[in-house]
């Protein structure tokens, strides 16, 4: 299931610990008291939203949200109208595949007039990024799956092109090639010492954890995979996986949606800082064995004891992805 995380305005890569695979932007309600028309509009909107993530089955959405009008079957998709009309929101569409699960593909909303739907649009998302339109948003990308908003006057609709659905193979979902999320993230040479130190800090004790088979820090299971207890602070995401030979090893993503070249750039400044000795540091030695990760070439590190012995846990650096690029930091024993 595809959930929007919070994307508000994001500036970092930081992101709520989640997440996923995702995608993409988890839409939550206003603890403040709205008082202007926007800020009432937001309310009512986020609330609205609640349980209606892409992704979601219809009958887990009619789950969630009982009582909604009768739907609409066309040959294309099945449409559910939830009519609002409070707080300058008058109504919410719907749109499902309707095929398989019949996942919940496309949201269109519609205000009472156009300044509040930019208003609104803009506190969920930020203004338009799409550097190709200048009413869309590019709002996450997971694997082949992209997820994009757009406005059209009074309206504003967010979708995904998920497999089997009436938009899977739409032309707007195409991501420009000057197209980035993080184009300006700093790389690793340029953290502040005290940012190196507390990321081999927290390295270590993943690397502790792979003598109990990282069984000391699996937390609870998330969609495919666990939370780790003990995440770098420096990735966006920290994870705890099963390789295909049942053994679990720890994703650590520290970025997300860069091109090739940047992410491969950002991921050989994070090699030398991974190659530079110092004291009180995890012992490093580079293993020059080939090895790949998520289905791409990986610079590969043996944890060595005080000794320079291996101890059987390795550090793996990759950059991957598929539209869009990642660096990820994977500790694993064997």
């Amino acid at each position: 299931m595809f959930s929007f995380q919070g994307f508000f305005k994001k500036t970092s890569i930081k992101h709520t610990k989640m997440n996923k695979i995702c995608l993409f932007l988890l839409l939550f309600g206003s603890q403040i008291l709205a008082q202007t028309p926007g800020e009432r509009a937001f309310e009512r909107t986020t609330k609205t939203l609640t349980g209606a993530n892409l992704g979601i089955t219809k009958a887990a959405f009619t789950s969630n949200k009982p009582g909604l009008p009768k739907p609409k079957v066309n040959p294309k998709n099945i449409e559910i109208v939830e009519n609002i009309a409070q707080d300058g929101l008058e109504k919410a569409i719907y749109h499902f595949g309707v095929t398989g699960k019949q996942p919940l593909y496309e949201v269109t909303l519609e205000f009472s007039n156009e300044t509040l739907r930019q208003e609104v649009s803009e506190k969920m998302f930020g203004p338009p990024n799409n550097p190709a339109h200048p009413n869309r948003w590019i709002l996450g990308v997971q694997g082949r799956v992209v997820s994009i908003g757009w406005s059209d006057g009074k309206k504003f609709a967010f979708a995904a092109n998920l497999p089997g659905t009436a938009l899977a193979t739409s032309d707007l979902f195409k991501i420009p090639a000057n197209f980035e999320i993080h184009k300006n993230l700093p790389p690793p040479s340029e953290w502040p010492a005290i940012e190196v130190t507390r990321f081999f800090d927290e390295l270590q004790l993943q690397i502790n954890a792979g003598a109990t088979g990282f069984a000391s820090v699996k937390g609870g299971p998330i969609d495919h995979y666990f939370e780790c207890l003990e995440p770098l602070s420096t990735a966006s995401l920290s994870a705890i996986m099963v390789n295909p030979d049942k053994t679990l090893f720890i994703n650590n993503e520290m970025t997300s949606d860069m091109s090739l070249e940047n992410a491969t750039n950002w991921k050989e400044d994070l090699a030398k800082i991974l190659d530079t000795p110092a004291p009180n540091r995890c012992k490093l030695g580079r293993n020059n064995l080939p090895k790949t990760l998520f289905g791409k070439k990986a610079a590969v590190w043996d944890v060595l004891d005080k000794d320079n012995k291996p101890t059987g846990v390795r550090i793996g650096l990759v950059a991957a992805g598929e539209l869009l690029y990642g660096v990820f930091v994977v500790v694993m024993k064997g």
